[in-house]
This record gives structure tokens, sequence and C-alpha cells, in this order.
């Protein structure tokens, strides 16, 4: 897989989706024979992912999350 741009760029230069770039970037740091530790860390940084992209269905000043 190749990087886009410069690795010290935005999402370490996996591009602009944060549930991609997590995971690309594990697999990359840890991708050597590592399966477990990637999948695991992929599956927490998913988590992480998708409530960062959570929208309230209430309206941006409920604080409901």
């Amino acid at each position: 897989m190749a990087l886009v741009g410069k690795r010290d760029g935005r999402n370490l230069g996996y591009g602009r989706q944060l549930s991609y770039a997590g995971p690309q970037a594990l697999r990359d740091l840890f991708g050597g024979g590592h399966y477990g530790t990637v999948k695991a860390h992929s599956d927490r940084w998913l988590a992480f992912a998708n409530v960062q992209n959570y929208r309230c269905p209430h309206s941006i000043k409920c604080g409901h999350l």
C-alpha cells in the first residue's frame, strides 16, 4: 500500500477517512506477523472512529452523546 503524500501529514498520509487511516497505519507498523495485535488495535480504533463520526439526532447543543 503506497502512502499518499508525506507520512507526517494528515492521518499519517493514509487519506481523510479516520476509519481507514488507523488500521492501515497499524498494518504498516505491525504487519510483519503480528495479526492478533493488528486485529485487536484495529477493532479498538474503529470503535473510536465510529464515536467520532456520531451525530446527535436531537441537535448540536443538546449535549447528548
